[in-house]
């Protein structure tokens, strides 16, 4: 309600973040590609809207969600199932989320 009249130029970048949120929630899109998602809120914050993702797009069943961060953190959240390194210029998938 508070960003309903606000420009997205106007806005802090933990704004920014919530409306993008706030809309991918509205639309229940099947595909989510994600850069540095969340990046502005501490951890605790994170890992709660992470699991009502999780929980809202039904990662894995009805929708894909695709992360790129530099968050090695968020690789060891709940639902996680691959992870990938850019190495080289190239994907290179990680044996384990450790």
């Amino acid at each position: 309600k508070d960003f309903r009249s606000k420009k997205i130029g106007t806005m802090s970048n933990g704004q920014r973040e919530i409306a993008m949120l706030a809309r991918m929630l509205i639309n229940e899109t099947p595909y989510i590609l994600a850069d540095e998602m969340l990046r502005s809120f501490n951890t605790d914050v994170k890992i709660q809207m992470w699991t009502r993702l999780i929980e809202q797009f039904e990662i894995g069943k009805k929708s894909s969600l695709m992360l790129i961060t530099h968050d090695d953190n968020m690789t060891k959240y709940p639902g996680v199932t691959s992870v990938y390194d850019f190495k080289d210029k190239k994907l290179v998938k990680r044996e384990n989320k450790e």
